[in-house]
Formats: C-alpha cells, sequence, structure tokens
C-alpha cells in the first residue's frame, strides 16, 4: 500500500494516478500550507534591471499565478519572470502561461545556482523569493541564498505558512502492515520524523523520496538512505520496479 503524503488534492491525483496503474494507494496528508497576505516588499521594481521570482513549490507557483497581473503591473515595462525547480513546479508555471526562464531539478540550492549562472556577467536583476515560514528557517534555503547576492538583489519573504496535519501522531500508529510511503517535500520530512518521534512509532521500512531536496532532508532526518525517484522517470513505472513493494 502505498501511503501518498502530499497535501490536498495534488495528494488525490497522485493517487488516482498510481491506482491506474495497478497500484494500491492512498492519501495521508502529512503538511497543510495556507496562504499569507503577500508581502509588500515583493513587488518588482522598474529601476531594476529585470525581476525573477523563485517558486520552489507548486503551491508558491499558485500563489504567484494569483499575483500576476499585479505583479505585472508593477514591473511596468520591464522583464518579468520565473525561475522554477523542475519538473512539478515549473509546469504549473508554464499551464498557467507565465514565464518561466530559468528552471533547474535538485531543488532550491539547485535553482538558486541556475540563477546565478543565468544572470552572472549580465544587468544586476532582482530576485524575490516567496517562501513559508518554515522554509525561512530551514538551512537549506540559506544556502542557496548564499549562491546569489553576488549576481542579484535579492528579497526573501513569508507569503504562506506550512504545518503539520492535525492527527498526523495517531494516524503513523494506523498505518497498513505494508505500507510504503512517497515523500514530496522537505516540509513533508520534518513533519513526518517530528510526529513519529512524539507517537513513538516507526515510518515504514520503505520511504521514496521525490526531488534532491526531498531526499537531502530524508537522510539528515532519519539517518537512513533515501530511496530517490530518478529524473525524468515515470513514478508509477520506478515503484512498480521495487520488487519489495510490487503489487
Amino acid at each position: 500500500m502505498w501511503i501518498v503524503t502530499r497535501e490536498g488534492s495534488d495528494a488525490e491525483q497522485s493517487a488516482q494516478a498510481l491506482r491506474a496503474r495497478g497500484l494500491r494507494a492512498r492519501c495521508l496528508p502529512c503538511i497543510e500550507r495556507e496562504a499569507l497576505p503577500w508581502p509588500p516588499a515583493l513587488a518588482p521594481r522598474r529601476d531594476a534591471a529585470g525581476t525573477l521570482i523563485m517558486c520552489t513549490s507548486p503551491f508558491a507557483a499558485r500563489l504567484v499565478i494569483a499575483r500576476w497581473p499585479a505583479l505585472r503591473e508593477a514591473a511596468g515595462d520591464t522583464p518579468l519572470s520565473c525561475a522554477a525547480t523542475a519538473p512539478a513546479t515549473a509546469r504549473v508555471l508554464d499551464e498557467a502561461d507565465v514565464p518561466v526562464t530559468v528552471r533547474a531539478h535538485g531543488g532550491v540550492v539547485a535553482l538558486a545556482g541556475a540563477v546565478a549562472s543565468a544572470v552572472r556577467g549580465g544587468p544586476r536583476p532582482l530576485v524575490l523569493y516567496p517562501t513559508s515560514d518554515v522554509g525561512e528557517q530551514s538551512a537549506e534555503h540559506a544556502t542557496a541564498l548564499a549562491e546569489l547576492p553576488g549576481f542579484a538583489d535579492v528579497c526573501r519573504a513569508i507569503a504562506y505558512a506550512t504545518r503539520a496535519a492535525p492527527e498526523l501522531e495517531r494516524a503513523l500508529g494506523d498505518l497498513e502492515p505494508d505500507a510504503a510511503m512517497l515523500v514530496f517535500s522537505p516540509s513533508a520530512v520534518d513533519a513526518l520524523s517530528a510526529a513519529a518521534t512524539r507517537a513513538g512509532a516507526a515510518l515504514p521500512r520503505t520511504v521514496v523520496c521525490v526531488g534532491d531536496s526531498t531526499a537531502r532532508a530524508y537522510e539528515r532526518a532519519t539517518k537512513r538512505h533515501a530511496v530517490q525517484v530518478p529524473r525524468g522517470a515515470e513514478l508509477a513505472d520506478f515503484l512498480s520496479s521495487l520488487p519489495e513493494t510490487a503489487p
């Protein structure tokens, strides 16, 4: 039984895709995200050479999409586009016809490196980074931001809140004996690890991480090797290839 730990409608979409391929799956959201008032600091400046908005999660991308008309108006005639982690976050922006000029696999650290490479040697742009209250405190986000000050003016501000889902501790105690878990973000890893510790429960033997940042967070939190979906692999195909979890 695959336990899909994404939040909201994303979890059900992933679970349905797995079921369509003959895999047993159910949803167990482990985090919740809540939009906060858009920070005034996260606004394009017309005196900047251009503005890049860094999006590191589909949720952040949807906030930017909702705000796009106001952001476009604030930018005036100056260039405005997004930098996004691939593939999921970039895909959300692509589907909304919001321009993505920088994209990178590997999470926020890789994305910051890609932004630095893209703007190095050119006019100094403004980089806006809407993040979560949890993300603002993470070491990985701090490492990413250290890449940019030499090449861009950076403004990071909290645009949404992330918290553990209610009843997560109880839910971890009720997992099926054959449960295997899919984890999609560092925030989900942190919530699961903390809830398991409080509940005195063990995470399933098989935990598969989607994305480099998620895998790094899992290894830091659990001291276990992370099984990671290879870049470009179709999720259901990869899960079906794991002999210990095949239906």
